[in-house]
């Protein structure tokens, strides 16, 4: 295999990692969701001051982390998709190094 080979399968195997790390991503977005909810209505159905502010700010904290999940995921996605497609600017950048010839002396 020449160099040129070795960088297209370095390139697909990074783009198979992020999209994988983008699946790896849904349940902490689906978690986060649920507890946003879950929290906002018990929040919003409860008397006491203090015990909706607790609730609220537990909401907002998981909102956040959804927030976080979402993107994450959606970069990972469509850098993944990127690289499986072929990468095809990563590629030149990387190629334009010259191989190795052994270790430096």
């Amino acid at each position: 295999m020449s160099k040129e080979d070795y960088i297209w399968v370095a390139i697909r195997i990074f783009g198979i990692l992020l999209v994988v790390m983008a699946i790896i991503a849904i349940p902490t977005i689906l978690s986060s969701a649920f507890m946003v909810w879950g929290y906002h209505s018990a929040a919003a159905a409860m008397s006491g001051e203090a015990i909706s502010d607790m609730q609220d700010t537990i909401a907002q904290a998981n909102f956040g982390t959804m927030l976080s999940a979402t993107f994450r995921a959606i970069l990972y996605y469509a850098a993944g998709v990127y690289f499986l497609k072929g990468g095809k600017f990563v590629h030149k950048l990387i190629a334009r190094f010259p191989a190795g010839q052994g270790t430096p002396q």
